[in-house]
């Protein structure tokens, strides 16, 4: 199953966390429709953070774990799109302090049954 966690230390409202999810699944779906409806969000605010040793200023931090079913070439256009929506919906974090990262799920448990690979 796909998984995107999102960290900030800005506050941000859940308003704008479902619009900023929303925006990542349609950049997931442009390249890949079934991974895109199957994608697990969390998303922590307000949270510290030290990202190229300052503590201060907005920081974003995502992890994406996109499975197997999304191929690495994928990953580019995906991650692209990522900042795009960051820029549209995030606009008081510097795209400088954006950090993402991507890493392959092989295997992974739903409904009672371990998938993949």
């Amino acid at each position: 199953m796909p998984v995107i966690r999102i960290m900030t230390n800005v506050k941000v409202d859940n308003e704008k966390k479902v619009t900023v999810t929303t925006g990542m699944v349609e950049s997931v779906a442009k390249v890949e429709e079934f991974v895109s409806g199957n994608i697990s969000f969390t998303f922590q605010d307000d949270v510290w953070m030290n990202f190229r040793k300052n503590h201060e200023e907005p920081t974003l931090l995502v992890e994406f774990e996109p499975g197997p079913m999304t191929p690495e070439t994928d990953y580019k256009p995906i991650v692209d799109d990522f900042f795009a929506v960051f820029a549209r919906e995030l606009p008081q974090i510097d795209k400088t302090r954006i950090y993402v990262t991507v890493s392959q799920i092989d295997h992974w448990g739903w409904n009672g049954n371990l998938l993949g690979g």
